[in-house]
């Protein structure tokens, strides 16, 4: 009552976490993807920060 379930983004670490596993050479799955992804283009990610998960996952390697 009155609890709202937090942030399906925050299982993941954030945005940070997700920055600290595509780092980390990890591959996000399809759903995780489209999580964070859902946060860029309802503009709730800061634009610097996108360019960070954009470049990340680029020095990563795109994946199926």
């Amino acid at each position: 009552m009155g609890l709202t379930d937090p942030d399906p983004l925050e299982r993941l670490g954030g945005v940070s976490g997700v920055l600290e596993r595509l780092l980390g050479g990890e591959s996000l799955s399809v759903d995780d993807a489209e999580l964070v992804m859902g946060h860029v283009f309802d503009g709730e990610v800061d634009p610097v920060v996108v360019g960070g998960l954009l470049v990340a996952w680029r020095a990563k390697g795109e994946t199926a």
